[in-house]
Parts: C-alpha cells; sequence; structure tokens
C-alpha cells in the first residue's frame, strides 16, 4: 500500500510541475508581446504531443498522464495563439510532419519511443530559438527552472511505475531545460560584463 500511495504521490506532484510549468512563457508573451527567442513551432509541437500523451494515457490506463494531458492541451494551444504572428508556413509543416511521425508511430506500435523523441521535437526548436537569437526578450526563464523539477518528477514516476516513456521524457526534458537555462545565464553575465 505504502508503494501506491508513494506512486500516487508522486503522479500528483509531476502533474502539478508540468501544468504550473506551461504557465510561464504564455503569461509572458501575454503581459510582454515580446516573441524574440520564443519558438512558434515547439509550441505547436508541444499541442500534438499533448494530444499524444492524453491518447498513450488512456490507452496505457495512467489517469496521471491522461487528466493532465487535457489542460495541457488547451495551454499549448492558447501559447499557439499567442504565438499565431510569429509562426511560419515552414514550421505548419514541420509541425504537420511531426504530427504524422506521431500517427506512424502509434499504427507501428512504438508511440513510447515518439513520445520520448517529443521532447526533443518539442523542446529542440526552443533550444534552437534561445541560442540563435540575439537577444531572447520573450524566453521566461521560470518556464525552464519549472522544466527542472517537471523532469524530475515525471522521471522519478516514470521509474516507480515502471513506465520507460516517462523516464526518457525526464532525462530528455532536464537536458533541454539545462541547454535554455545555461544559455540565459550566460546573455545575463555577457550583459553585467558590457555594464561594467
Amino acid at each position: 500500500m505504502s508503494g501506491f500511495s508513494g506512486a500516487t504521490a508522486l503522479a500528483v506532484a509531476a502533474s502539478g510541475a508540468f501544468l504550473v510549468r506551461l504557465l510561464p512563457q504564455p503569461l509572458r508573451t501575454l503581459r510582454t508581446g515580446h516573441m524574440a527567442g520564443v519558438s512558434a513551432l515547439a509550441a505547436m509541437n508541444a499541442g500534438i504531443a499533448d494530444l499524444a500523451w492524453l491518447t498513450y494515457g488512456l490507452d496505457r490506463h495512467l489517469p496521471a498522464v491522461w487528466l493532465v494531458s487535457i489542460p495541457a492541451l488547451a495551454t499549448s494551444t492558447w501559447t499557439v495563439l499567442l504565438l499565431r504572428r510569429a509562426a511560419r508556413r515552414a514550421d505548419l509543416a514541420l509541425a504537420g510532419l511531426w504530427f504524422a511521425a506521431i500517427a506512424l508511430s502509434a499504427v507501428a506500435g512504438i508511440l513510447t519511443v515518439a513520445l520520448a523523441a517529443g521532447v526533443l521535437v518539442c523542446c529542440g526548436p526552443a533550444v534552437y530559438s534561445a541560442y540563435t537569437s540575439t537577444r531572447p526578450v520573450g524566453l521566461s526563464r521560470w518556464t525552464w527552472w519549472l522544466a527542472v523539477v517537471d523532469a524530475g518528477s515525471w522521471g522519478a514516476y516514470g521509474w516507480v511505475v515502471g513506465d520507460r516513456a516517462l523516464e526518457l521524457y525526464g532525462g530528455v526534458m532536464l537536458a533541454t531545460a539545462a541547454a535554455v537555462l545555461a544559455r540565459l545565464r550566460h546573455l545575463r553575465t555577457a550583459s553585467s560584463g558590457a555594464l561594467a
């Protein structure tokens, strides 16, 4: 019984961390209107991934996964709407390819692999935008600090319940969060040095 309650506590913590992580970026975009360094493709891919996780959670009977996917999908949709002016045709095409890859992996029985790769597909464009923008003033630092908590809690929950997709999600999310935070720290340090 204690293992069950431990897993339940981790599921609640992971769900909360994930949902809270989704809020700082759209709130910053809404408040400031700045989009520099923010990837519309990452937001579109995240919405597709949320839909895939919803399907996966329902299929695997993991309420912690599918219940959190519903508000995540709503938040991702909101973020995409906020970033619609920054979206390019290439972003739409690449998001379409990601959707097709998810659908094909589900049919082929390798959705677990696609979901783990989904973190790279969702966060990769965000990391790319952070590193290619000279002044990524649109990025929310809080999003990426919360991503560290999100990664740790979902990775731990995946380990406890023996779910490889969630374990891989945790590892890849942690790496991408560290990359964006390193970029933001470097820019802040360089800016401070320039003022000195």
